[in-house]
C-alpha cells in the first residue's frame, strides 16, 4: 500500500474562525500539485513494477471530492502509459474498504476503533 502524506489534505492550508462559539467555522485545504502527485505515482508504479503479480489498484473518492480525485485519476491514467507491462485498475475508496467493514470487529480490539 502506497499513500500520499504530503501533499492533498495533509498541506495543512486552511484555519478556523469564530474558534470555540457556535458559530466556529473549520476549513481544510486539499493541494495537489502534478509533479507531487507523479512524484507518487511513479513510486507506486516502480514498486508494482518490481512485483511478481504487476499490478496497480489506485483508490479515490472521485464523486465525492469533485475536483482533486478526478485529478489524480487521470494522472494514473497518463503515468500508467510508462508502464505498459502494469495491469491496473480504479477503485472507489469505500467499495475497497467494504471488507474492512465487514471485519470490524477485529478492529475495535485494542486497536483504538
Amino acid at each position: 500500500m502506497v499513500r500520499e502524506n504530503t501533499e492533498g489534505e495533509y498541506s495543512a492550508l486552511g484555519g478556523r474562525a469564530h474558534e470555540g462559539t457556535e458559530h466556529e467555522v473549520v476549513i481544510q485545504e486539499s493541494v495537489f500539485t502534478r509533479r507531487g502527485v507523479d512524484r507518487i505515482l511513479r513510486y507506486a508504479f516502480e514498486l508494482a513494477q518490481s512485483r511478481p503479480r504487476k499490478t496497480l489498484t489506485s483508490a479515490t473518492k472521485s464523486n465525492g471530492l469533485a475536483i482533486s480525485m478526478p485529478y489524480w485519476d487521470e494522472r494514473v491514467e497518463e503515468m500508467a502509459k510508462n508502464y505498459p507491462d502494469i495491469r491496473w485498475d480504479k477503485q472507489h475508496i469505500d467499495i475497497l474498504c467494504a471488507p474492512l467493514r465487514a471485519a470490524a470487529g477485529a478492529f475495535r480490539r485494542g486497536s483504538g476503533f
